[in-house]
């Protein structure tokens, strides 16, 4: 999906921490009849943060685009199991804020998960 979000306010200024371009995609490919591979991407647009970045003396958090993968092995005597991978490439990408000690926030890194699943 893809997603154009034109927002401004009354005074036609541009609405800060919105970004005008968002996307997400995904694949889910069956390697054998009870094990899959998920692969996800979502882009994040460029968005204008609240205040200046003393960081790089911008005022706008840049476009990133994530990947998350997941490994599945289902229908196991009942049992699933999951190998998740959020931030697959270990992207480094922001978050605005309007919080005045803050002026943006570090997204999570890699981060590996396991799950396991019981079906009665």
């Amino acid at each position: 999906n893809y997603t154009y979000n034109d927002s401004y306010d009354a005074d036609r200024n541009q609405i800060p921490e919105i970004a005008r371009h968002g996307a997400n995609a995904g694949l889910n490919y069956s390697i054998y009849k009870n094990f899959h591979w998920i692969i996800r991407a979502n882009y994040l647009g460029k968005r204008k943060n609240p205040k200046t970045i003393s960081a790089n003396g911008s005022d706008y958090i840049d476009d990133a685009l994530i990947f998350h993968t997941t490994l599945s092995l289902l229908r196991i005597h009942n049992f699933n199991f999951y190998l998740i991978v959020k931030n697959l490439f270990d992207t480094e990408y922001y978050h605005t804020s309007n919080r005045s000690t803050v002026e943006r926030y570090r997204q999570p890194q890699r981060t590996l998960l396991f799950k396991a699943e019981y079906r009665l």
